[in-house]
């Protein structure tokens, strides 16, 4: 059975480094780029926040008797625009449908 407290504790936890992020989404690209400590701040703080979505993941699949899958996807490059500020916004309503 999917241990609700669990589940409900990482959401919370979730929110909590969401919240964080949230601190450093009206900083220019300009900014970012020439500040090491906000960048490793931000991609610190998207690291534990994908790790918490994976331990979600990991114990849904395990209380449900699922196997992982045996393939093998590439890492991303992380050479890519970050979209910060009100892009940020739009992005997620787009993947919202809205």
């Amino acid at each position: 059975m999917v241990d609700k407290i669990l589940i409900g504790r990482k959401l919370a936890q979730l929110d909590t480094y969401l919240g964080q992020l949230r601190e450093f989404h009206r900083i220019s690209v300009k900014t970012y780029k020439e500040d090491w400590k906000k960048q490793r701040i931000v991609e610190r703080t998207l690291q534990i926040l994908i790790e918490v979505f994976i331990d979600i993941a990991n114990h849904i699949i395990s209380d449900k008797g699922l196997r992982l899958p045996k393939i093998s996807i590439p890492p991303l490059s992380l050479n890519f625009p970050v979209p910060i500020g009100d892009q940020t916004k739009e992005n997620r309503r787009n993947c919202r449908g809205e």
